[in-house]
C-alpha cells in the first residue's frame, strides 16, 4: 500500500447503489466525522472489508473498528492512524477483518431483532415476543 499517492481522492455527490458500491470497492479506508449517515457509510466499508476510521459519536464506526476511533475533529490522531494503516500491512489487514467480523456479528438481523425487542420491552410494548 505504500505509494499511493495523497491527490487521489474524489467525492461524489450521488452514485446510484451499483456505482457507489462499484466506487466503495476501490477504497482503502472510510473516514467519518459525526454527518447524517456515517453509520450507515461505516457499516457499507466494513461489510466489503474496508477499514473505516471515526469519531466516538458513531456506532458504525465504534463496531466496526473501535482501534482507529478519535475523539472528533481530531486531525493529528486521524493522520497517524492513516500513516499506520498505509505503512502496516499487517495492522491494516487485522483492520479489514476486524470491520468486516464486527459489523457482521453486530448489525446482522437477529442482532438487531433482538436489540428493538430489548427497546420494545423496555418502554413497556407489550406481546412482541
Amino acid at each position: 500500500m505504500n505509494g499511493i499517492p495523497a491527490n487521489n481522492i474524489e467525492a461524489f455527490t450521488r452514485l446510484n447503489r451499483v456505482d457507489y458500491f462499484k466506487e466503495l470497492s476501490t477504497c482503502y479506508i472510510g473516514l467519518e466525522d459525526e454527518y447524517v449517515g456515517a453509520s450507515r457509510f461505516a457499516a457499507e466499508c466494513a461489510s466489503i472489508k474496508i477499514p473505516i476510521m471515526g469519531t466516538e459519536y458513531v456506532t458504525g464506526a465504534r463496531v466496526a473498528n473501535p482501534e482507529l476511533v478519535t475523539e472528533p475533529r481530531n486531525i493529528n490522531k486521524k493522520v497517524e492512524l492513516i500513516k499506520k494503516l498505509m505503512n502496516d500491512e499487517e495492522f491494516y489487514k487485522k483492520q479489514c477483518e476486524l470491520a468486516y467480523k464486527n459489523i457482521k456479528e453486530h448489525y446482522s438481523s437477529e442482532a438487531c431483532l433482538d436489540r428493538l425487542i430489548a427497546a420494545w420491552k423496555e418502554i413497556g410494548v407489550e406481546n412482541i415476543d
